[in-house]
Order: C-alpha cells, then sequence, then structure tokens
C-alpha cells in the first residue's frame, strides 16, 4: 500500500485536498455555532452615553426590519433562574431553534441598576427573572417570570420562549 501512495502522486493530492477541505470546513463552521449560541441571548450592556431605552429602542427597529420578535430578560449574576435559563439558551439547540425568531436580551439589573426598574411601566423588574415581549412600538404584548417557563426541561423552555417570541402567552410546562 505505501508502494501504491508513492506511486500515484493524484490519489495522494485527492487526499490531502479533502483532509484541507474538511479542516477549512470545521473551522468555518464552529464560529458560526459559536455566533448562533451568542446570538440566541445577548446582554445589553452599557455603552458610553447611550441609555437603556435608547439601546431597546435600537434593538426593536433592527429586529422590526428582520422580522423577529423583542424578549428582554431582566436578570443578574446572583440569580439562580436566570442562570438555569441562560444555560438553556447557551446549551441547547432546541431552545436556540425556538429562539430562532425572536432575540432574547439580557439586562443586567445590577449593571442597570434604576433604569432597569423604570424602563417599562408596570413591569416590576425586582422579581427576577421577568420576561416582556415588546413589540416595536414599546407596547407589552407579553410578560412573564422565569419559573413559569419550565427550568427542569429544555423542551419545555424551548417551547415557551417560542411562545413569547411570537407574541403569545406561555402555557404551563408539560412535566
Amino acid at each position: 500500500m505505501n508502494q501504491v501512495l508513492h506511486s500515484d502522486p493524484p490519489f495522494i493530492h485527492r487526499i490531502w485536498k479533502a483532509c484541507l477541505l474538511l479542516t477549512v470546513t470545521a473551522m468555518c463552521t464552529m464560529p458560526l455555532q459559536a455566533q448562533a449560541a451568542a446570538d440566541a441571548g445577548r446582554y445589553l450592556h452599557k455603552q458610553g452615553a447611550k441609555t437603556l431605552k435608547e439601546a431597546v429602542t435600537a434593538e426593536l427597529a433592527s429586529a422590526k426590519k428582520a422580522g423577529q420578535g423583542v424578549i428582554l430578560m431582566f436578570t443578574s449574576d446572583w440569580c439562580s433562574p436566570c442562570k438555569a435559563i441562560k444555560e438553556f439558551v447557551k446549551g441547547s439547540a432546541v431552545v436556540r431553534k425556538a429562539l430562532a425568531k425572536g432575540r432574547l436580551l439580557y439586562i443586567d439589573v445590577d449593571e442597570w441598576r434604576g433604569p432597569a426598574q423604570a424602563l417599562i411601566a408596570g413591569v416590576d423588574a425586582s422579581k427576577l427573572p421577568t420576561l416582556v415581549r415588546l413589540d416595536d412600538q414599546w407596547k407589552v404584548l407579553q410578560t412573564c417570570f422565569g419559573s413559569e417557563l419550565g427550568l427542569l426541561h429544555e423542551d419545555a423552555i424551548a417551547h415557551n420562549l417560542g411562545r413569547l417570541a411570537d407574541g403569545k402567552p406561555i402555557e404551563k410546562p408539560f412535566y
């Protein structure tokens, strides 16, 4: 077999090209997969003099152009249910697929202390996690707390996040 490889340069070139193609494909798809996970849920951080309301307004306008719904999740690093949701968003393809038609934006209530609690009239952002589905005119379409999503199973979270992205009320978890 060794002699066949050395005596057949086109064979070696075909193998080399196949290996190169596999390597390049793997290198190109890994960042896309990581980007998909990152886009499924992302933080709105303070940036310069931009207010939280301005940041959300820009996201609402961008989402409208993309035909997506916007879900705001008021969260904090110390909140266990918040962490559970974020882990499902980051690690579950089922949850990310459900969020494909929407944007999940994390608003850290400690980072945005004050503006987060006053962002949406009638929404108590001190109960974490609070999820709010807004339309592009800041109308609250749906609101719920994280525990109502179904924190124990990815299918329950995926189902209810998908419903929120569509502007529909969540349903009682089915487990």
